[in-house]
């Protein structure tokens, strides 16, 4: 960072509250800065690429967001607030704090052996086939989450037969 002040008082615009203040502000210019630098030589197009292919990999990333109560607050000996967010997308479940946004618990849909819906209610079988544990929660939402997990897995389950099918058809040497 050459010490030009190139963001003026906007850098608070860019980054998340939680990491800005006065005492990190300069610390935070000079990394977005040598960032930037490594852009060099880029264009607009590859930029964009690279950023979707960087935020592809959060675990975060894609989900559809659903507040839900645990219907007790102890899952898997972890203690769980009243109230939680299940976030749903291409990769599984996520279990998160609505209060902190922490995440509390990750379930890959390869880990999820079923699930089921209410009116009221929401229920993951979690595990394998030899040993699995079910987790209830409230929510007014279940139609949905189950649309939604119906579909990713569909997909999932498409693309590996796709594979499997890819993969048998090159064995077929004659």
């Amino acid at each position: 960072y050459d010490g030009s002040d190139v963001f003026g008082e906007n850098v608070g615009a860019y980054v998340p509250a939680k990491y800005y203040n006065e005492e990190t502000k300069d610390e935070l210019k000079r990394k977005i800065y040598d960032q930037y630098q490594q852009l060099a030589g880029y264009d607009s197009f590859a930029c964009k690429v690279n950023y979707l292919d960087y935020v592809k990999a959060w675990k975060y990333y894609g989900s559809a967001y659903y507040f839900a109560e645990p219907i007790t607050n102890k899952i898997f000996g972890k203690e769980f607030p009243k109230e939680v967010v299940l976030g749903v997308n291409a990769k599984g479940v996520l279990i998160i704090d609505p209060g902190t946004l922490d995440l509390l618990q990750e379930f890959p849909y390869s880990e999820i052996v079923t699930w089921g819906f209410s009116a009221k209610n929401l229920v993951f079988v979690v595990g394998n086939l030899v040993r699995s544990r079910k987790m209830f929660f409230e929510t007014e939402e279940g139609v949905e989450i189950n649309s939604l997990i119906y579909a990713y897995v569909n997909k999932l389950m498409t693309v590996g037969d796709n594979m499997i099918k890819d993969e048998g058809a090159g064995d077929m040497d004659m």
